[in-house]
């Protein structure tokens, strides 16, 4: 949903910015609007390459709970 939204936004900057491109004085907004090209097509692109190789899973971490006795320590020289 976030991202549909982001993407929705992106697309009306870059439709508005268009247009407003076109009034004399705003002339200077068509270069903003090349700036929003390349956004989107970054943005796209890395929504594709991620549907593509999606980000391994992480392993969950251990859950640590306070009520347990703490466990005594491992001697390390090896020795009972």
């Amino acid at each position: 949903m976030r991202r549909r939204r982001n993407l929705t936004n992106l697309a009306v900057f870059i439709i508005a910015t268009f247009l407003l491109g076109f009034i004399p004085p705003l002339h200077f907004m068509l270069f903003v609007n090349l700036v929003a090209d390349v956004a989107l097509i970054a943005y796209l692109g890395l929504a594709l390459y991620m549907a593509i190789w999606p980000p391994p899973e992480r392993d969950a971490a251990p859950v640590v709970k306070h009520d347990a006795p703490p466990q005594p320590a491992a001697a390390a020289d090896g020795s009972f």
